[in-house]
């Protein structure tokens, strides 16, 4: 098992890695990194059949061959009653980036969980990100699928 663990943590260049993208490169400013399981990344974000994931393959063989993946994230909207300390409403995803990434991931090296990050709408920053907030980030948030409705 620990060997596994360090294999599946030096899968991340949120630089040159394959699906890498601006914001992963300053997530410390932007959101949060977190530790994300392959399955718990794909609950959360909009439905994506696996024979639907056309880049699944390629993405598997780029590892394979020794590159690295862009950390997968999720974007999320945080009620504005929050910022009241009021944790009545959940939070929601609205938006993602890596499904086809957390596929081949858990293909290839199973359900462990690896670097994913989570930013956020409205303009709110990690340094906005209260403990409170985190608390409330893991007993409600509620799925991309069934995020259409704004606040």
């Amino acid at each position: 098992m620990r060997l596994f663990e360090i294999q599946a943590r030096s899968i991340i260049d949120n630089v040159q890695g394959v699906g890498a993208v601006p914001d992963n490169q300053n997530v410390d400013y932007l959101g949060l990194k977190v530790k994300m399981s392959p399955s718990n990344f794909l609950k959360l974000a909009a439905p994506l059949a696996r024979n639907q994931a056309r880049s699944i393959d390629h993405i598997k063989q780029q590892l394979q061959q020794g590159s690295k993946i862009g950390a997968p994230c999720l974007q999320i909207q945080i009620p504005p009653e929050w910022n009241k300390n009021n944790f009545k409403k959940p939070a929601r995803i609205v938006n993602h980036e890596g499904r086809n990434r957390m596929y081949a991931v858990m293909e290839l090296y199973g359900n462990f969980p690896i670097e994913t990050h989570l930013f956020f709408s409205g303009g709110i920053r990690g340094r906005d990100v209260s403990h409170q907030w985190i608390n409330n980030l893991n007993q409600k948030l509620i799925p991309e699928k069934k995020s259409k409705t704004h606040w």
